[in-house]
């Protein structure tokens, strides 16, 4: 499988040692944390405690480009290596926490999309915030589309969606198609309509069937379904309910 995910920790300007996967201790009382790397092809690095080192994580999106996803400056406490040394840790101080905006589950998204394996959205329990960290990673990888996939009739099922974020999970993977993006709450949802206008125009006779209305529970639903119904035809879609 192709890498999605690029570690590097660099010392005095020089890459020291590069890993396809890292995991974050969770929030710790102080700006010390625990970095976990998997080893790839890497030697481990020489390090001594004291040693500023800079960690750099970005992601290879869908067009096979790397987005810059985050950069620390890291102050070197401890660091070792797992017993059966598949592994590198290192403790540290953060010293740049105010560029501290680290999800480790759009990390762990982006690790099963490298290691081959999809994840099964409509699965996820109703409330996991695993339905937000996919979606973040999708934005990651998918960024705002200009355009959507070639058809002059989309069916988005309805009956799949219980919360506001699966209905945004359904018409991205309905209009863009898997790992696609289309937006995580009502605003970003007209950015990326917009994107697409602007990207390729008005979309008129372009049909839009929402299938199973029936099937919603939610009154929040239903009037953001409304909502993004309205947003869909001022930019020329044929909505239809089913």
């Amino acid at each position: 499988m192709s890498d999605l995910i690029k570690v590097s920790l660099t010392k005095n300007g020089e890459v020291v040692f590069c890993s396809k996967y890292i995991k974050l201790e969770p929030i710790a009382p102080s700006l010390a944390r625990k970095f976990i790397f998997e080893r790839s092809t890497s030697s481990f690095p020489v390090l001594e405690a004291g040693d500023l080192l800079t960690l750099t994580i970005c992601f290879v999106t869908r067009l096979k480009q790397e987005v810059f996803y985050l950069g620390l400056e890291i102050y070197i406490l401890e660091f070792g290596q797992s017993l059966n040394q598949k592994e590198f840790w290192l403790y540290g101080n953060i010293c740049n926490c105010e560029n501290m905006n680290y999800s480790q589950g759009e990390v762990d998204v982006f690790k099963s999309w490298q290691d081959g394996h999809e994840i099964k959205f409509n699965s996820l329990h109703v409330s996991s915030i695993q339905k937000l960290d996919y979606i973040g990673a999708s934005l990651y990888y998918s960024g705002l589309s200009k355009e959507i996939i070639d058809s002059n009739e989309f069916l988005i099922d309805l009956s799949v969606v219980k919360v506001e974020i699966d209905l945004f999970y359904t018409i991205a993977y309905s209009l863009v198609g898997e790992r696609g993006y289309f937006g995580h709450d009502f605003h970003t949802f007209r950015d990326c309509l917009l994107e697409v206008y602007i990207g390729s125009g008005f979309n008129k006779g372009i049909s839009i069937k929402f299938k199973g209305r029936s099937c919603l529970t939610s009154s929040e639903v239903n009037l953001l379904l409304d909502d993004i119904a309205r947003e869909f035809s001022k930019y020329g879609f044929n909505v239809l309910f089913i």
